[in-house]
């Protein structure tokens, strides 16, 4: 099966996140958490531990995001991640949630290929903006999105999963090696 290109809104509902009325900061008895375009990191992977909690109650807003949607930041860098908990995580309006409607596509998959060189590029080519730049909803839904077969997705996600796992064991043993160095050093 051949690699299909489709608009972002053909695969998943866009949903904006929710705009607060002022700064979010962490509160010591908060409940619910929020993702904000900060907490996306290269890692590509969300999870309650990286987040602020506030204590913030709103029933009006589809913003949560749920275990397996893709997020994505609406503004500078536009970096992507997939959540993965089991709680309702409100998106702050820097942040895009994108549900996954169509069974063809990995949230992995997709996060992986709108972090990558190609998608960001695309990504770049319908900013708006001068100074700041940002996404328009509307230019996100028209996004063309390559969907492989499943087992190229799982493959390039497994890939993608091992280089992330060298950079971490690479930058360890750098750290080890001037451990090394410093403790020889500190005997002199």
């Amino acid at each position: 099966m051949p690699t299909t290109n489709k608009p972002l809104k053909d695969i998943a509902n866009i949903i904006s996140g929710y705009t607060f009325r002022k700064a979010i900061g962490p509160e010591n008895v908060g409940y619910q958490l929020i993702l904000q375009s900060k907490n996306i990191k290269n890692e590509s992977i969300i999870s309650d531990k990286d987040l602020t909690k506030i204590s913030f109650k709103t029933t009006r807003t589809n913003s949560f995001a749920k275990n397996n949607d893709v997020v994505i930041s609406s503004r500078g860098s536009f970096r992507s991640a997939v959540i993965k908990s089991t709680k309702k995580i409100l998106a702050s309006s820097s942040v895009y949630i994108l549900h996954i409607t169509d069974n063809q596509i990995l949230p992995e998959f997709l996060s992986l290929y709108l972090n990558s060189s190609r998608g960001n590029k695309n990504l770049q080519n319908i900013t708006t903006g001068s100074t700041i730049k940002s996404i328009l909803k509307n230019d996100l839904e028209s996004l063309k999105i390559p969907i492989p077969p499943f087992s190229t997705q799982k493959n390039l996600i497994k890939l993608s999963q091992n280089q992330i796992n060298q950079a971490k064991l690479l930058g360890d043993k750098l750290t080890i090696n001037s451990n090394i160095l410093e403790g020889a050093l500190y005997q002199l």
